[in-house]
């Protein structure tokens, strides 16, 4: 946090407006501050790790009792375009950051891209494209399509990292600070276990200091009546989001993060995709966590989406 520039605010809908980096912009969070959830959320999108990285991917999609569905193998790739205002790509001054997910299995999904363009501007919509080899086309995905699933998992496009939407399409209420049990610092991808193969297991588990912001959609047509997020103090990485149904106020979506500190790879063997050979190693020096997994439960199907990340 050494190299902030001042001159950045939270405008009068809590979008962070002048901001270009450096560290999270919000170190400090005081609970009376009538700002401090929208705070913590944006020292979550501005975590170190949150772009630049290469992700190959293995989902499983279980339904209960174990009943493997569907398995999944795909790839995803984000890179920043710009930190603020400050352009990193010539031509591509209004472009924040870009990912896209390209798909290897199953058969039907072989060759099956997603591509989302976020901007410099957090009042701009959110772009994509997204191509399916049945289609043969490509086709423009809407800013309805955030609240949708993602290509058929168990989450919706904003369920991304517990909170992948628009700040000023919500209300904002912080909850405190809490300690909670988290998959963090995790060995490596942790098999899965219980009745369903829907949790961790065997995995390094820790009690963590966590931020708890309660998100409130303002949009009647959000699926979501509210949701928790549990976001680490330290690294602001989300542990846990917990989504309400908007028809009953019953749970309706969760989800649970696995994370490892990239220095653990100088003495723990890591594991790698099985269709592809990275070397991890390199992410010694990094000094931040990676992203290793996550999983994604509905509860009202009921079903779930086990994913390993295996990232770079």
């Amino acid at each position: 946090g050494e190299g902030i520039e001042d001159g950045y605010q939270l405008d009068e809908k809590g979008v962070l407006v002048g901001f270009k980096g450096g560290g999270f912009p919000f170190p400090k969070i005081e609970e009376d501050d009538s700002h401090a959830a929208v705070k913590v959320i944006w020292n979550m999108l501005w975590r170190p790790g949150q772009n630049d990285f290469d992700m190959p991917m293995t989902t499983w999609l279980r339904s209960p009792n174990g009943k493997l569905d569907r398995k999944m193998e795909f790839r995803s790739i984000s890179s920043t375009y710009a930190r603020g205002d400050k352009c990193l790509v010539d031509g591509y001054e209004e472009v924040k950051s870009k990912r896209i997910m390209e798909f290897r299995s199953p058969r039907d999904m072989a060759g099956a891209k997603d591509m989302s363009i976020s901007y410099v501007d957090h009042y701009k919509e959110n772009s994509g494209w997204m191509y399916m080899p049945s289609q043969r086309k490509p086709r423009r995905t809407l800013a309805s399509e955030r609240t949708s699933e993602l290509m058929g998992m168990d989450l919706i496009r904003e369920d991304m990292n517990g909170f992948g939407g628009k700040v000023y399409e919500n209300a904002w209420h912080y909850l405190g600070k809490r300690k909670v049990f988290a998959t963090i610092n995790v060995r490596d991808n942790p098999d899965s276990g219980g009745p369903h193969l829907w949790v961790p297991h065997k995995a390094r588990w820790e009690i963590r200091d966590a931020h708890v912001v309660l998100i409130k959609p303002l949009s009647d047509n959000h699926p979501y009546s509210a949701r928790i997020v549990f976001i680490d103090a330290d690294t602001y990485w989300t542990h846990w989001m917990f989504g309400f149904d908007r028809k009953d106020g019953n749970l309706l979506r969760m989800n649970q993060h696995y994370l490892k500190y990239s220095e653990s790879y100088a003495t723990e063997m890591p594991r790698h995709a099985p269709y592809l050979q990275q070397d991890l190693s390199k992410n010694v020096g990094s000094f931040v966590f990676l992203h290793l997994g996550e999983t994604d439960i509905n509860a009202k199907k009921p079903h779930a989406t086990v994913t390993h990340c295996y990232t770079r």
